[in-house]
């Protein structure tokens, strides 16, 4: 038992992150010590695979999703063995084919309101920019550092009155018959009913295919359904314009690829500074990554699992690199509705234990929302400040059997 303690006086621990449990006991039911062996017994199944696939030579990017669908349905079983709202949706991949899919949104609030004034650290003064500007700003870009040799950057996008046709659904029947003409879609005969544009959204090829057809009517529909689920959980609060944002990155040599959208709320009429104001207390939400570069995403993501296992594991500097960078593919990825967090937990700690490491999360530190909340350059520089590597222990050196 020293090893644990040891373990829990540094600040770091093993298995999973213990952020979100610290910030909300109740999070797992009071089940945590039960939630650490299972994911122990898990990343141990995995570490397994992924050994065995090195010795044999085995396809590296087949075995990423092989432990994909296992990580998914081993969540899924936890959920329903906890008991878990929606536990079906634990572990349940964005692609699957009963699911609408278009709205994804994560509130930061409660236990991940740090992360909230994390990502307001970044908007906040590109937005003052942006109105202290001589030009009617309402869209503007900044160029990031570039994360290990690939180009990143930095939008944002200010929606009010003044450009409401962009974003703002003021006639559904028309946007519906627009919807219907463009992917070829006969429209419903009868008087018009809202739902029956809701249903049509929630075709996964009726969108897929407005997307390739109609770019600027595809962002106006998502960002509708985006701000509608945002406004439905806020505060009573005085706004006068809504801000999207968004870091890009360049996935697999195409550019600008867009990653997690941040969804968050202005006020230019207060009586103090208004962009302070901004910082301390407007809300934000994660827009999670557009559901159809999902499968790039998971490819990308297979390639840098393979690069990262590959990695000579004395070298550990680049061995951090490689994971981190998988990592924000992954987490920007979001490939279940539910989980996501855990399964990048499990398949980071089974990569460092096949190659002879143990990973400690440092508690103070969520790494899956780092990873969401952090431009990709700033991800990778403070990825060695979110974990630790030691010598592999054995489980039960860890207190968790």
């Amino acid at each position: 038992m020293a090893a644990s303690k040891t373990v829990a006086s540094s600040g770091y621990f093993p298995v999973t992150s213990h952020y979100i449990y610290q910030q909300d006991p109740s999070k797992y039911g009071g089940r945590q010590k039960e939630f650490l062996y299972y994911s122990s017994q898990v990343i141990h199944e995995a570490t397994g695979e992924i050994k065995a696939a090195l010795k044999n030579q085995e396809n590296l990017e087949e075995l990423f999703f092989k432990l994909l669908h296992l990580f998914g349905s081993r969540r899924q079983a936890l959920a329903y063995a906890h008991h878990t709202p929606n536990a079906g949706l634990f572990g349940m991949s964005r692609l699957a084919k009963d699911r609408s899919i278009l709205v994804e949104y994560t509130p930061l609030k409660g236990p991940y309101d740090a992360y909230r004034k994390k990502i307001l650290k970044n908007i906040v003064p590109r937005l003052r920019q942006m109105f202290d500007s001589t030009v009617n700003l309402r869209e503007a870009r900044w160029k990031e550092k570039s994360c290990m040799g690939r180009q990143a950057s930095f939008e944002v996008e200010i929606l009010n009155a003044e450009n409401q046709e962009k974003w703002r659904i003021l006639d559904r029947l028309e946007i519906y018959q627009a919807i219907c003409k463009t992917v070829g879609v006969l429209p419903r005969a009868g008087a018009f009913r809202n739902e029956w544009l809701d249903e049509l959204v929630e075709n996964r090829g009726a969108m897929q295919e407005l997307k390739g057809k109609s770019i600027e009517l595809y962002k106006k529909i998502k960002f509708s359904y985006g701000l509608s689920a945002f406004i439905s959980d806020l505060p009573n609060i005085k706004v006068t314009d809504y801000v999207f944002a968004k870091y890009c990155l360049d996935v697999a040599g195409v550019p600008n690829v867009a990653l997690t959208y941040y969804i968050t709320a202005f006020n230019r009429n207060t009586a103090t500074d208004p962009f302070e104001d901004m910082l301390e207390s407007a809300p934000v939400c994660l827009l999670h990554q557009d559901p159809f570069l999902l499968p790039q995403m998971l490819k990308e993501s297979a390639k840098l699992f393979k690069e990262a296992v590959s990695v000579d594991p004395k070298d550990k500097k680049m061995l951090k690199e490689r994971v981190c960078l998988w990592n924000i593919a992954f987490s920007h990825a979001m490939p279940c509705f539910r989980g996501a967090g855990t399964l990048s937990e499990w398949f980071e700690s089974s990569m460092y234990e096949a190659l002879g490491s143990q990973l400690l999360y440092n508690s103070e530190m969520n790494v899956n929302l780092e990873m969401q909340t952090s431009s990709p350059a700033d991800a990778l520089s403070r990825y060695p400040t979110m974990i630790q590597l030691t010598q592999l222990s054995r489980p039960t050196e860890l207190g968790i059997a």
